[in-house]
């Protein structure tokens, strides 16, 4: 898990008048809101679930879904807030998190909430847990908690379990490997990948 930048209205190419009518809505009504939502924040996130941290299309993570970190059914007034969304992969979102309540403590205002898990947006991770896989640069490390809230997160969505940590390091040395790859054979590779993208 890592921290993510906060996203705000205007950067939503929805009028500010649109977004207010939302606040409260319940989630089916907005198709307009989810469309734009999802491409704000792969490009935000760097197309990785803000869980887990493996890359979104990736085979064994290959859906993203639109989270809730406090569950819509338990806050349906945070359905549209944007502090409160993020893309997951499905694994992290049906299997793991499911409807757990994330809130200890609910405060009118979004960001004055006590959660209790480790939130990307209002949390600075690396507060509450050490290692873990940061980004593609650095090598994937078995990540330890440093606080209560880390404990509850590294437990709740399994970031410490071997398979998590197998997946982030083939991603992270596949990188590496890429990287060091010279400019043709990188282009060979690219067209051999869209040549095969049709088959499944």
């Amino acid at each position: 898990m890592r921290s993510l930048p906060s996203l705000d209205p205007s950067d939503l190419p929805l009028t500010s008048r649109r977004y207010a009518a939302l606040r409260g809505a319940p989630w089916s009504h907005g198709s307009d809101f989810k469309r734009e939502f999802r491409i704000l924040a792969m490009k935000n996130q760097g197309s990785f679930c803000a869980y887990c941290c493996i890359e979104i299309g990736r085979a064994i993570r290959r859906e993203a879904d639109i989270e809730h970190f406090a569950d819509k059914s338990q806050y349906p007034i945070w359905s549209f807030e944007l502090k409160n969304l993020l893309l997951v992969c499905k694994t992290c979102n049906q299997t793991l998190k499911r409807s757990f309540d994330s809130v200890i403590n609910k405060n009118d205002v979004y960001e004055l909430s006590i959660f209790a898990i480790c939130h990307p947006y209002l949390d600075r991770i690396a507060d509450h847990i050490e290692g873990g896989y940061q980004n593609l640069l650095n090598k994937p490390d078995i990540p330890s908690a440093k606080t209560l809230k880390g404990l509850r997160t590294i437990r709740l969505l399994k970031l410490a379990e071997l398979d998590m940590y197998d997946n982030w390091f083939r991603i992270y040395q596949a990188f590496v490997n890429r990287s060091q790859m010279s400019s043709v054979e990188t282009s060979r590779l690219e067209r051999a990948q869209e040549e095969l993208s049709g088959y499944s």
